[in-house]
């Protein structure tokens, strides 16, 4: 779903000492929509700890909410310290407030939409900002009075609260050098200096806005840059923090939050979402921990006070890109203001999955399934009904079935749709959902799961389902008909060894970018007690940082007094050529495309010592040739080389193929066309003697690409030895016919007759979950109870 861009207008404007007038400016984003309902207003005050950022820092999923929830998100700046005092700061919060509450202020300003509600707002705050939206919006401090009314719900996110000495003892203990704890241990910092750029952030006189966006996690400035990012680290070395907001620290119980929550009679404020990181290094979670305690004290309860805690989480914990795979989404749910407001949370995977349901003939149906990151689902379902309605509505499903590869090209040759790909981009993605929505229906009306569908037909049968267009020059019909007919002997033995010991599985779950030390090493020795011995890290963002990460866990799984008791080791065969480490445990690494060529190079060249078995999507998905001089490059190093997760179709695996490119195929059940177009590339790859690994780092990708490993192994290749599928454990709980994992770190096979391709979602969850008519979406909640982390 589209991000709204930003209106900028000036809520206030203050007089600086010289005599001048500067205005304070405040971004308002809207939905971009036709729409006249009335948008309730979402007061966000940014991080920073009144040092530094501005009002650009916004949070990712506050962005994405306007349009979910039909939201008015108004971002405003305020004037800075140690040039003003926090109380400057509510000052210019709470005109910030006013002005989103005046339909005559806003329009003063150029703001002239009618759209944005005036009797009722949210308030809320992340770090430094939710300090204001607590003291305002439950008028703990004399600026509340100036506002009109409360809000009808406050977020506070791993917010400061407190300088008292009583309470934050921290804020006044200097830290020389400064260190934060992660994991028990102290990461040691070079001394910040006062002097240059930070000593003219520390004058009085200094700009009293900033100027530039706060890049996420900055611990100091560039040379030329006005960030004062380096500000609040500062104040915490020299333990100075309450003289910077407050220019007489003994005014700081004027401001402690806690001792004044307690100070009110009873609880009759606004419902309180408080949310924190446990292992939270820059702002401690006492600071949110001793707020709650006073808010139950003056009698709030489960129904007003909503906390989370966010397990091995650190600061920021929330502005995560897109591709983390597990957030903490907030999400305000607005009732009319006589009925109070809920704040609600829920944990959910960023990848959004499309069902298509094709046909439905009494209680036979087929679902199919592709996904996007977020953004764009709405272009990928109307590219799915544009095929659907086209090429299956009205047809009769046994002649589809009868010849599956004309039934592939029907759907995947249509003249005028296919001139917006050609087989590629988000026409195949919508292919790949419709076609494999055919082959569950297929399966099911078989009464057999999809890999026992295919594993029982006969070469002949399978090679007429396999589109050969394009790629003769790799492999023929006749080249695929004979590894079919070759992997045939044996058949029924690897199909029996499969569903006795499942399909060997490696992790990704305990490495994804954004994570901190403490829950990778967790992480990865709960992978390590799941019976996992290969491990998947994301790198490409600081190679300093990604050698930490790596060596982390390269010390866990390389180290024998980490195994769990009873561990089975595993076989030579199954870690030739892996770089595995004394234990028998294999690490690869996942670059998803940041870097050119010879960056790879020069990057793996810094990572060789740690030896991962090979880098994975190192480069842009389509440059065939970079990715063989990658592989060149590295190959010294004894690492190998692994792509096509974003590979466009059978033709881009050809020619990854041909140029000897890569080592490693990992393949996608939804960026290729569906069942047929993964037959082709698992033929090539067997051709070229190169390992089909799965890509599944997605909603419902597990569910499917286990039927394609074990196809791959009992039809194709006749081998598996080497290979490994991935697994990511999170988002099960909505399939109808999930997954799972042995405790030998394997896929259990899936055996319900009626399971098809495992891709059926359950009803609760597509109600709920269907945008925009579901229960969630309306609501703002989910019926069922979301699982907790492991």
């Amino acid at each position: 779903m589209a991000v709204p861009a930003p209106q900028t207008f000036a809520y206030k404007t203050f007089v600086n000492t010289d005599g001048r007038g500067t205005s304070i400016p405040v971004d308002v984003y809207i939905p971009e929509t036709n729409s006249q309902t009335k948008l309730t207003p979402v007061v966000w005050v940014h991080t920073g700890g009144f040092l530094q950022g501005t009002r650009k820092f916004v949070p990712p999923h506050f962005l994405r909410a306007v349009a979910k929830h039909n939201l008015a998100l108004i971002a405003p700046d305020f004037r800075l310290c140690p040039q003003v005092s926090i109380f400057e700061v509510l000052e210019d919060v709470t005109d910030s407030i006013r002005w989103t509450l005046d339909p005559q202020a806003r329009a003063a300003s150029g703001f002239k939409s009618d759209r944005v509600a005036s009797d009722k707002y949210i308030l809320g705050g992340s770090s430094a900002g939710g300090w204001p939206a607590l003291l305002l919006g439950l008028s703990l401090h004399g600026q509340a009075k100036r506002i009109p009314q409360p809000p009808s719900a406050i977020f506070s996110v791993y917010a400061i609260t407190t300088v008292t000495k009583d309470l934050a003892p921290f804020f006044y203990e200097p830290q020389k050098p400064l260190s934060w704890a992660v994991d028990g241990k102290a990461i040691e910092k070079q001394p910040l200096e006062q002097e240059g750029h930070l000593a003219k952030c520390l004058d009085a006189n200094h700009q009293l806005l900033e100027q530039s966006s706060v890049k996420i996690r900055t611990e100091a400035p560039a040379d030329s840059s006005p960030v004062r990012a380096a500000l609040y680290n500062f104040a915490r070395q020299e333990g100075n923090y309450p003289s910077l907001i407050l220019q007489d620290p003994s005014e700081s119980s004027q401001v402690c939050t806690p001792s004044l929550v307690k100070s009110k009679a009873k609880a009759a404020g606004p419902s309180v979402l408080i949310a924190y990181g446990d292992s939270d290094p820059k702002v401690p979670h006492s600071q949110s921990q001793h707020v709650i305690e006073a808010l139950k004290s003056i009698g709030y309860d489960d129904k007003s006070l909503h906390v989370i805690e966010e397990k091995g989480a650190d600061h920021l914990f929330d502005m995560e890109p897109d591709k983390e795979p597990l957030v903490l989404v907030y999400l305000i749910l607005y009732t009319s203001p006589k009925d109070g407001a809920e704040v609600v949370s829920y944990r959910g995977h960023e990848s959004e999955a499309i069902n298509a349901p094709v046909k439905e003939d009494s209680s036979l149906r087929g679902f199919g399934m592709t996904f996007t990151i977020g953004k764009g689902n709405e272009i990928c379902c109307q590219a799915i009904a544009s095929i659907v309605e086209e090429h299956l509505l009205g047809r009769e499903v046994e002649p589809l079935f009868a010849n599956m590869g004309e039934t592939w090209q029907l759907m995947a040759s249509d003249p005028q749709l296919r001139w917006i790909g050609p087989e590629k981009g988000v026409i195949h993605l919508a292919t790949a959902a419709a076609i494999n929505a055919i082959w569950d229906l297929y399966t099911r009306s078989r009464s057999k799961p999809l890999w026992k569908l295919i594993v029982d037909m006969s070469p002949e049968e399978l090679v007429k389902c396999i589109p050969f267009r394009y790629i003769t020059d790799a492999i023929t019909p006749a080249e695929a008909l004979k590894i079919l007919q070759d992997a045939s002997k044996g058949k029924a033995d690897r199909e029996a060894e499969m569903v006795a010991k499942g399909y060997k599985a490696y992790t990704t779950s305990a490495g994804w970018s954004g994570y901190d030390d403490a829950k990778v090493a967790r992480l990865t020795r709960s992978a390590l007690e799941q019976g996992f011995n290969h491990f998947k890290l994301k790198v490409g963002a600081d190679v300093d940082d990604d050698i930490r990460r790596l060596s982390l866990m390269r010390s866990i799984v390389d180290d024998p007094k980490q195994m769990p008791a009873g561990r089975k080791e595993p076989s030579p065969g199954s870690l030739a050529g892996k770089n595995a480490g004394p234990t028998g445990c294999v690490v690869m690494v996942d670059a998803n495309q940041v870097w050119d060529v010879q960056e790879v190079i020069d990057y793996m060249e810094k990572l060789a010592h740690l030896r991962p078995w090979f880098i994975e999507e190192p480069t842009a998905p389509d440059d065939v040739l970079g990715h063989a001089a990658i592989r060149r490059g590295i190959k010294h190093l004894g690492i190998g080389v692994a792509t096509g997760e974003h590979a466009h179709n059978r033709m881009t695996f050809k020619q990854l193929l041909q140029a000897d490119c890569i080592d490693v195929v990992p393949i996608d059940s939804c960026r290729l066309a569906g069942v047929n177009e993964i037959l082709a590339v698992m033929l090539m790859a067997k051709k070229f003697g190169k390992i089909v690994c799965p890509h599944a780092g997605g909603v419902g990708l597990c569910e499917y690409v286990v039927h394609l490993s074990l196809i791959d192994y009992i039809c194709i290749s006749a081998e598996n030895e080497r290979n490994v599928l991935e697994w990511v454990d999170h988002l099960h709980e909505h399939f109808v016919y999930p997954v799972s994992i042995n405790g030998a770190g394997c896929y259990n096979v899936p055996m319900d007759a009626q399971g098809g391709y495992s891709i059926e979602m359950l009803k609760g969850s597509t109600e709920d979950y269907s945008f925009p008519q579901g229960y969630y979406w309306k609501t703002g909640s989910a019926r069922t109870a979301p699982p907790p982390e492991h």
